[in-house]
């Protein structure tokens, strides 16, 4: 009997002491975890408090913009290389360089053995103009019946064309299609006709259009068919480098401020030099300065700057606006001189396809038109090139 109440005690205090102990580990681990929650409290303060420094807040966007593309076209946005620049979410290389970022160097293209180093960073003088032709002629390609572009093959790249020239070629392209104009004082449109049969009559342009710019206008314009009794425009713009001369021309059809009725806007600068303005001093800020319409018809050739010309068709259209394009391209820059003689004359500009196969990405299309016109079928000059009507997408591509 003695022995079995001492086992009965001995189990009993067992049992008193193992309750003790996990009543003493119940209360170790309620302290544990409100120590845990007090400290993450503590560090979840002093981590608002390190974000809001200077320091943490100039890193954290370091490394945000660091994980951005290199190359997005977001309104007015440029993303420039060393030797290119974007185009459109893709990089476009200055002649002379390849790669993702335009880092490597060609040195054995033999078509621009006779120019300088890097032209793109070289002051075009007279002198160098002079003496880079001079080389141009005695190479081989004088013998292959290039030498009207011979050139401007520095300026040329394989996967654009020729996209840049200098400023003081287009300022005498600019001079020689002034002088063209003023010589031919009956012509009253320039290839209008045209361009109507490429777009089918304009057929698909709605009859209200709130406002409407045309780019590179020249003397006559292409929106003058559009001006029917039956359309309704309240605004329009008009963009034309050599506007104010045109103007004092009796066959100009603005002349006077009206084109068949309506009052037009004027502004007698370049598409570079209006981007340039609205990019870097507030020119068009207004967001009433966004087009719904833009017109752009055979343009690209007579600029300094195709890159710029094109964001800036694709900056000055309201999202959802529409875009009535045709423009031209070259396999190769000799292509063109069949059609458009001398590049230092009056054309110099001569993209490829891959130019405007980037830039129409930015809109869906309503029309498009691959064929030739009657003019083309029938001249002797090779001709390739789209009429194009779309609607800005929202976002780039």
């Amino acid at each position: 009997m003695e022995l079995q109440e001492k086992m009965r005690c001995y189990r009993k205090c067992q049992l008193v002491s193992r309750r003790r102990q996990r009543r003493q580990r119940q209360q170790s681990s309620v302290i544990v975890a409100l120590g845990l929650f007090i400290t993450s409290l503590a560090g979840f303060f002093l981590l608002i408090q390190a974000l809001n420094s200077d320091d943490i807040r100039i890193t954290y966007l370091t490394a945000f913009s660091s994980s951005l593309p290199k190359c997005h076209c977001s309104k007015s946005s440029l993303v420039a290389f060393n030797h290119g620049e974007c185009f459109f979410n893709q990089p476009a290389c200055y002649p002379g360089f390849i790669g993702d970022h335009c880092e490597i160097e060609l040195k054995n293209e033999t078509y621009r053995s006779h120019c300088p180093s890097d032209i793109n960073k070289v002051e075009w003088t007279v002198w160098l103009i002079n003496q880079t032709k001079t080389k141009c002629l005695r190479s081989h390609f004088a013998q292959q019946e290039w030498n009207t572009s011979c050139l401007f093959l520095c300026f040329y790249h394989r996967l654009t064309g020729v996209t840049q020239i200098p400023s003081i070629f287009w300022h005498r392209s600019l001079g020689n299609e002034l002088s063209y104009w003023r010589d031919n004082p009956m012509t009253i449109d320039d290839r209008l006709h045209e361009h109507v049969e490429g777009f089918h009559g304009y057929k698909i342009i709605p009859l209200k259009l709130n406002s409407i710019i045309e780019i590179g206008a020249g003397p006559f314009t292409q929106i003058q068919y559009l001006l029917t009794p039956f359309r309704s425009i309240k605004q329009i713009t008009l963009i034309e480098p050599n506007a104010l001369s045109y103007m004092q021309m009796n066959n100009c059809a603005y002349r006077g401020g009206h084109l068949r009725g309506y009052p037009v806007s004027i502004i007698s600068e370049s598409i570079e030099i209006v981007m340039e303005k609205r990019r870097y001093n507030g020119f068009f800020s207004n967001s009433s300065k966004y087009y719904s319409v833009v017109i752009a018809i055979n343009v690209v050739e007579h600029v300094s700057n195709a890159f710029e010309y094109f964001r800036g068709l694709y900056d000055l259209l309201e999202d959802n606006g529409l875009l009535i394009f045709h423009e031209r391209w070259y396999d190769y820059p000799q292509q063109g001189d069949c059609l458009l003689q001398n590049a230092e004359g009056l054309h110099p500009i001569r993209i490829t396809k891959w130019i405007i196969d980037q830039f129409l990405k930015q809109f869906e299309v309503i029309y498009i038109n691959f064929n030739r016109t009657r003019r083309q079928i029938h001249s002797v000059c090779f001709e390739q090139g789209v009429y194009f009507i779309g609607r800005k997408k929202s976002n780039c591509v």
